[in-house]
């Protein structure tokens, strides 16, 4: 749930807060004069809510600056998934590090634990989320889409012609007929020379077949179609739904990440995410260890700045997506996640941080330092 709707305050959160540090550009040392600011952080929420299932609250934004902070319970199986963003939060560098509590610092000496195999999918996976709108806005870059929206009367292709009119072989008339749907997107069209009926298709062009009670008054009259269209739907709501993305896009696209797609044809800033991932995917599976901040952020800002071409970034992350399959082959982090130790850590924070006593014998399971 949404912490605004239940008026849980900045200044709970903050008060709660095991863990906040320094994220995006400014955590990776990759930050332009130019770049936002961005904080994430960990919370623990008041015992009522957690225990009960009513106004569980995931996370919290800040009213002022880019602040996001996770609630604990929120976080842990984000964490558990391997998702990138969750753990560089528990990896970022100490300098960057802005609040810490006992709480937090238990995360801290379990981050290490956490690291699993799942490293692999989950960073190939965002870094291809990276690629396909790298591509995608490319594609929109180098063909653009026409400011008339596509109309279904563009999509429809004559199946069979009874009338004498041999031009309505490859062309449909688009006035002067009414429809019957025939089923499966195909329609009967009727000569309207006297406009008793409404047009086969409408003002948007969109297909306007006779109600079933006017069809009987066709049968009567023992018409046959004289034209007999197919409408090609799956062609209509694929083109369609292409221009709607591309104007969509172009609407609301970053300016700044316009200048950048014009300069350089692709979205350099997504380029540089995509290699940065891909990357640290590499070393974490290697060293077991994750570097948010970047030794290799002159080589990244020299991917944002457009140094190379919308062809060699393709090729680039394609060989450091092999390279992450081939490294995890030979990786000694476990392929299981730890699911007691985060259950057994959840507790012993969420009682620490609530000034609950652990009986003993929930004191020797948990084994945690």
């Amino acid at each position: 749930m949404d912490s605004a709707l239940l008026n849980i305050s900045d200044d709970f959160v903050k008060d709660n807060t095991i863990l906040q540090v320094v994220a995006g550009s400014h955590a990776y040392g990759t930050n332009l004069p130019t770049s936002d600011w961005d904080e994430r952080g960990i919370f623990i929420d008041n015992m009522e809510r957690i225990m009960l299932p009513f106004e569980k609250v995931e996370q919290h934004k800040f009213e002022y600056d880019d602040i996001v902070v996770f609630e604990l319970s929120k976080f842990m199986p984000l964490l558990l998934e391997q998702n990138p963003n969750v753990i560089e939060l528990i990896w970022t560098a100490p300098e960057d590090v802005l609040k810490l509590t006992k709480e937090g610092q238990m995360l801290l000496d379990h981050r290490q634990d956490f690291l699993t195999l799942k490293i692999k999918d989950s960073y190939v996976g965002y870094a291809k989320s990276q690629l396909g709108r790298i591509k995608g806005h490319n594609k929109w870059i180098n063909n653009p889409q026409p400011e008339k929206e596509p109309e279904p009367i563009d999509f429809f292709s004559v199946v069979w012609n009874y009338s004498e009119n041999k031009e309505f072989n490859k062309s449909y008339p688009r006035e002067n007929y009414f429809a019957i749907n025939l089923g499966d997107n195909h329609f009967g069209l009727f000569e309207n020379t006297d406009g008793k009926f409404p047009n086969w298709v409408d003002k948007r062009g969109n297909p306007n077949p006779l109600e079933k009670g006017k069809i009987k008054q066709i049968h009567e009259l023992n018409k046959k179609p004289e034209i007999i269209v197919k409408f090609n739907q799956k062609s209509f709501d694929d083109i369609h739904s292409n221009w709607k993305s591309y104007w969509t896009w172009k609407k609301n696209r970053n300016e700044k990440r316009a200048e950048l797609e014009i300069k350089h044809g692709y979205d350099t800033k997504h380029a540089m995410h995509l290699i940065r991932l891909l990357k640290s995917g590499c070393e974490i599976l290697e060293h077991n260890q994750v570097f948010v901040k970047r030794e290799d952020k002159d080589f990244l800002l020299s991917i944002r700045d457009g140094k190379y071409t919308y062809d060699e970034i393709i090729k680039m992350s394609e060989d450091l997506t092999n390279k992450v399959q081939d490294i995890a082959k030979k990786s000694t982090l476990p392929s299981e996640t730890n699911y007691e130790l985060a259950k057994s850590l959840m507790v012993k924070m969420y009682s620490e941080h609530w000034g609950l006593q652990l009986k003993n014998e929930h004191k020797n399971k948990l084994k945690i330092r």
